[in-house]
């Protein structure tokens, strides 16, 4: 199974046109929140046009599950189309469980730890990283479209056969980020 991750997408149809044939690849493709809206503390983003980014989503033939953020609200919902989670995604593939939030990583750890899960995916940082500590998979595959830290906008994969691999890529080079492989 593969799965797409995307998150912190604030609207901005640009990015997400630049990784569309991507996605299209996925069996499955995880938001983990602030979908549409750019947020009062956030700039608007070169590529913002939230009504765009909803047509796509709402008519996309992939199944798309997202986790509300902070910045997303009922509206959202309405001119996707499409219900979210809130506040955890539950996923079991393969006895591998893979929980999905949109939240930092203040409370990310605990929360993992107490969720007895695989893998940990969530959003709001905007900052990509994969790390394992105690036996968790932690991902949050960065923005695609208001980036922070060294990397333009990011998103990521799972890959989940004999082994789990994760990657991440830098949309404007559509080089890896990360790539990092785990046993179950």
């Amino acid at each position: 199974m593969k799965i797409g991750l995307i998150s912190d997408t604030h609207g901005d149809l640009t990015s997400f046109l630049e990784i569309e044939k991507e996605l299209s690849s996925y069996d499955l493709i995880i938001h983990t929140g602030d979908l549409l809206n750019h947020g009062p503390r956030n700039p608007i983003p070169k590529g913002y046009n939230p009504g765009g980014l909803a047509d796509k989503i709402k008519n996309m033939d992939k199944p798309f599950i997202w986790v509300k953020g902070n910045c997303d609200s009922e509206v959202d919902r309405l001119v996707t189309s499409k219900e979210w989670i809130y506040p955890y995604l539950f996923v079991v593939y393969n006895n591998i469980r893979l929980i999905a939030t949109h939240g930092d990583l203040s409370f990310v750890y605990e929360d993992a730890k107490s969720l007895n899960t695989r893998i940990f995916i969530s959003g709001h940082t905007h900052i990509p990283i994969v790390e394992e500590r105690d036996d968790i998979i932690y991902i949050n595959p960065g923005s695609t479209s208001i980036p922070k830290g060294e990397y333009n906008g990011s998103y990521g994969e799972i890959i989940l056969d004999k082994e789990i691999i994760v990657n991440i890529f830098e949309i404007s080079s559509g080089q890896k980020i990360y790539s990092e492989k785990f046993f179950f």
